[in-house]
């Protein structure tokens, strides 16, 4: 299972990972934030190249060996390493924010449904 990933504010582009919004969070120096779940789309066609930070479209021919960062992920031919699934904004929202713990000297992520 892959790790829970969230989209801010009306950026529906890009999603994160819970500990992306740490940061933000504590330079925005909010009390808290509103997030929406990030949920995989499959055989929509599309994927998310790593290498590149761009979404492509399976079959057009701009992933493979044209690619200069082509690495099949079986090590002869495929899927590519970076290649990865599209997500889009689910019907969940979310409340984050962090505590800090006096006493253990740590912060605590709070992250409620809505």
């Amino acid at each position: 299972m892959s790790v829970p990933k969230y989209f801010f504010g009306g950026d529906e582009e890009y999603c994160y990972t819970i500990k992306h919004f740490d940061l933000h969070l504590v330079e925005s120096r909010e009390d808290f934030i509103i997030l929406k779940e990030a949920v995989i789309t499959k055989g929509n066609g599309f994927y998310f190249c790593k290498e590149f930070g761009e979404v492509g479209e399976a079959g057009d021919g701009q992933c493979g060996k044209i690619c200069k960062e082509y690495k099949p992920r079986n090590g002869k031919n495929g899927r590519c390493v970076n290649s990865h699934n599209t997500y889009e904004v689910g019907d969940r929202k979310f409340k984050f924010s962090i505590e800090f713990d006096m006493k253990k000297k740590k912060r605590k992520r709070i992250l409620e449904l809505i």
